[in-house]
């Protein structure tokens, strides 16, 4: 659902378009299949790095951004050069009904 969703995508579009520079570098924490590491690409990321815990989607972003750095694993152990700094994180930690995510008990 969330992929489908409109008003979300174009939001996150724009804060992208607002927020990063041509050539800066992005990292997006629980991505998914990849969509706003690729938005980001779009708005002229020069890098990005995504994480996801899930391994189907995991290898779903591989594939779906091989232009991308995408790791599996707990967004929390994953460790980074300190000089590999980031001009912009992008993150939607909820599922489409955040039941999944335990938000809602």
């Amino acid at each position: 659902q969330m992929l489908n969703d409109t008003a979300r995508n174009v939001a996150f579009e724009h804060g992208l378009q607002r927020s990063l520079r041509e050539g800066g570098r992005v990292v997006d924490l629980g991505c998914g299949c990849g969509l706003l590491t690729r938005l980001a690409l779009r708005q002229g990321a020069s890098e990005a790095l995504a994480v996801e815990i899930a391994p189907h989607l995991a290898r779903l972003a591989r594939r779906m951004l091989p232009e991308a750095k995408v790791i599996c694993g707990d967004l929390r152990a994953v460790m980074v050069d300190e000089a590999e700094r980031f001009d912009v994180v992008v993150a939607e930690l909820l599922d489409a009904g955040g039941l999944g995510e335990k938000i809602v008990p």
